[in-house]
């Protein structure tokens, strides 16, 4: 049991997250039911009342076909897994509302491909893709191989949860970052070992039962999250293995991305692996608790991640600056899960000039809009699949680094009639 100093902080976080997902939840309510009219009226594709904003106003002939409603812009996006199920509630979220806003009219339609971060990257390199999802920030090396200057946007906060399937225990099982780390190196290869049961002390493990590994495919940027924290915890790990998206693995058999690892988690009894929280809590997988720096074991959350990303103190770097040295992970505080993680969109300063006019100028202000509107309403959305609101400081950093994009020199933000507020 805490002190009453710690039982005072853990109380006062509690009411913060609280009353951020109380006002997620009112902004949610509100474009739910603009959603749902977009979405009768794309049906009906007939006459009908539409909602223009937040006014009432008698449309015209509404859907794709009709002869009021503009080209659809594309809007295309690729990369990390691990974002993957909340990407698809933005997309359908975002050109939903915008229809409505476009009295039914089809506007934009943003798309998602979970190819993983790796290959995002280079689908970004080569100009087939308009932003890239990754948990790991781009270093030196990897910014100075793109045609033209990129911009670095925090879109989420989440978890790396490690998940397991063990007969006979369905909760609550407590693991340590040595353990972890034990355990992935191949050293730790029994359920019931003794290093593992000290830190469950009244759980009974089964006897003799062997650990199968599974980790990510090379690529991941969930590997780097997992990686990193595996790193800080153990030596060993950390001069034989290291922190990256694509490390040599001493164990283990591997999967492709957050939905591959549950895939073969599911059919593999005796298995742990890890994977974001969004895709433990959509395909129903039993996670473990792990140690924080506090000694608090602490499962993963919405609630857990918000503790430990507002428990990041440090200065954030603007968009064209290096995120190399921002990290979620280890994050003081009794209910900060230590294995948390920013997800970022990696996206071209000037889109003008990177794309050699082959990308129009509305395309790039619906993609400064949407990526707008993702991290800031957006995060309405998040709290469901275990993802944390932002802190008002995250929300104000992310405003002025959507206001760095540039079409040919010209801000990309502002003449799109639609960002979500």
């Amino acid at each position: 049991m805490g002190t009453p100093a710690e039982t005072s902080a853990q109380l006062a976080d509690e009411a913060s997250f609280e009353e951020q997902e109380r006002a997620s939840r009112r902004r949610r309510h509100v474009r739910q039911l603009g959603v749902c009219v977009a979405v009768l009226l794309i049906a009906t594709g007939g006459i009908a009342w539409a909602t223009n904003g937040f006014t009432r106003s008698a449309g015209g002939v509404l859907g794709s076909l009709g002869p009021q409603c503009p080209p659809t812009v594309a809007l295309n996006g690729s990369g990390s897994t691990f974002i993957a199920p909340l990407m698809r509630t933005w997309v359908q979220t975002y050109s939903g509302a915008a229809s409505t806003r476009e009295r039914g009219c089809l506007v934009v339609l943003p798309t998602y491909n979970a190819s993983g971060s790796e290959t995002g990257l280079g689908q970004l390199n080569s100009g087939g893709t308009e932003f890239v999802a990754t948990e790991e920030p781009l270093n030196s090396t990897v910014e100075a191989g793109f045609p033209q200057p990129t911009l670095t946007l925090p879109l989420a906060a989440s978890a790396v949860a490690v998940t397991y399937d063990v007969p006979g225990i369905a909760t609550g099982l407590n693991l340590t970052g040595a353990v972890l780390a034990g355990i992935f190196l191949g050293t730790i290869t029994l359920w019931n070992d003794s290093a593992i049961a000290a830190a469950n002390t009244g759980v009974t493990l089964p006897a003799g039962a062997p650990i199968t590994v599974i980790h990510e495919a090379n690529g991941s940027s969930t590997n780097y999250v997992f990686t990193g924290f595996l790193s800080a915890s153990n030596a060993t790990w950390a001069s034989t293995v290291g922190q990256g998206s694509s490390v040599k693995w001493p164990a283990g058999i591997s999967a492709n991305g957050d939905a591959g690892a549950a895939s073969l988690l599911e059919t593999t009894s005796g298995s742990i692996a890890y994977l974001g929280l969004s895709t433990a809590i959509t395909d129903h997988l039993t996670c473990a608790k792990v140690e924080n720096p506090s000694g608090h074991f602490v499962a993963p959350s919405a609630s857990s991640v918000f503790a430990a990303a507002t428990a990041y103190t440090k200065t954030l770097p603007l968009g064209n600056q290096s995120w190399q040295n921002v990290s979620l992970l280890d994050q003081p505080g009794n209910t900060s899960y230590p294995i948390t993680t920013f997800t970022y969109a990696i996206v071209y300063t000037d889109l003008g000039v990177a794309y050699h006019g082959s990308l129009k100028l509305n395309v790039a202000q619906w993609l400064a809009a949407f990526l707008y509107w993702m991290s800031v309403a957006g995060q309405s959305y998040v709290t469901p699949l275990g993802y944390a609101p932002f802190s008002q400081t995250v929300t104000s950093a992310n405003q002025q680094i959507v206001e760095l994009l540039r079409f040919d020199g010209v801000p990309a933000l502002g003449d799109i009639d639609y960002d979500g507020d």
